[in-house]
């Protein structure tokens, strides 16, 4: 059997949601910051790839731009 990788694509998904949080600390007023995935969507998330997001500060509402990347991988046992 084999897997053969393709180049990154935007998927169809309309709102990506996943078991990950995001944890920063604003640039601006220095307090943390939490984004959890599996309540506040990725809107038309892209795969294996760089992406930028803007964060907003819960604090401050200073917005910080960030690159995030969503590995996907795909693993056969045989």
């Amino acid at each position: 059997m084999e897997v053969i990788q393709h180049e990154p694509k935007p998927s169809e998904v309309k709102r990506f949601y996943f078991p990950a949080t995001l944890i920063w600390t604003c640039e601006e007023c220095g307090k943390e910051n939490k984004k959890d995935f599996s309540n506040d969507y990725l809107g038309y998330p892209t795969f294996n790839e760089w992406r930028g997001i803007v964060l907003c500060c819960s604090h401050c509402d200073n917005e910080q731009d960030i690159q995030l990347k969503i590995n996907l991988t795909l693993e056969v046992k045989q």
